[in-house]
């Protein structure tokens, strides 16, 4: 596959230009990250998961930050790069398609390489992917923005509308490939496959047995307060702190 050529002054170290570096871009931590592979990578299934990225036009497409260039190296990262790799990328990913809850035009074509690593069985960050397509679908913070010819940002709001729905469909109509699986998982799936369920409401009576089955007693009031989208007082959100800590609890 094809990535797109570095920007002025975006090179790597000694010239090297993405994709095999990536600049990690949390603040006061800023450096340039090689993308190494993970030893027993099977690179044509991973890679297999991007092949829609070429069709892209990302510098069309705007992310938190601006043209979305940057994002078809960072989904390159997360998925074939070793845990050093990934987990700065992975930072990167979320700073620019889901920031602070946020999520842009450049969100939607990451819901397919997204769906890809969530339900590829040997990849290594899974809840990751899961996590970041619940919060896709669950967002109503929209934005489409461009600066005009003063500088200002001008947000179209026709097509923050028609993106919402987008996105939403796009996670909920791959939901019996993403929980499908739910029964054979190990507990760490099951748990962010449950998590991501509390984004699509209107799904949650096929996967019934799910929740049963994976669900704690203790945060059964906070998972219904996530399904209907209460406005919450303190102790509501605590609650809904303590079911996201335990959903990623490590095993």
């Amino acid at each position: 596959m094809r990535f797109r050529a570095p920007k002025p002054g975006r090179t790597g170290p000694r010239g090297a230009s993405p994709p095999e570096w990536f600049l990690y871009e949390r603040p006061g931590k800023e450096r340039w990250v090689p993308i190494r592979r993970r030893t027993g990578l099977d690179e044509t299934r991973a890679l297999s998961g991007l092949a829609g990225l070429d069709a892209v036009e990302w510098a069309g497409l705007h992310d938190a930050y601006g043209p979305a260039t940057e994002v078809p190296t960072l989904l390159l990262a997360v998925a074939v790069g070793d845990e050093e790799t990934r987990s700065p990328a992975w930072w990167n990913l979320w700073g620019r398609v889901l920031h602070q809850g946020s999520v842009y035009e450049a969100t939607l074509p990451t819901i397919e390489p997204l769906v890809a690593l969530a339900t590829w069985g040997e990849y290594p960050d899974r809840p990751e992917a899961l996590a970041m397509l619940c919060e896709a679908a669950r967002s109503d913070d929209v934005r489409v923005w461009r600066y005009d010819g003063r500088g200002e940002i001008v947000h179209d709001e026709t097509r923050q509308r028609w993106l919402r729905g987008a996105l939403r469909a796009a996670v909920r109509d791959r939901t019996a490939e993403l929980l499908g699986t739910w029964r054979e998982e190990p507990d760490r799936v099951r748990r962010a496959q449950l998590w991501m369920l509390s984004s699509l409401p209107a799904s949650v009576g096929a996967y019934r047995e799910l929740v049963d089955s994976v669900l704690p007693a203790e945060h059964r009031e906070a998972w219904r307060a996530l399904l209907v989208d209460e406005d919450l007082d303190e102790d509501g959100s605590d609650r809904i702190w303590a079911l996201e800590a335990w959903v990623n609890e490590p095993t």
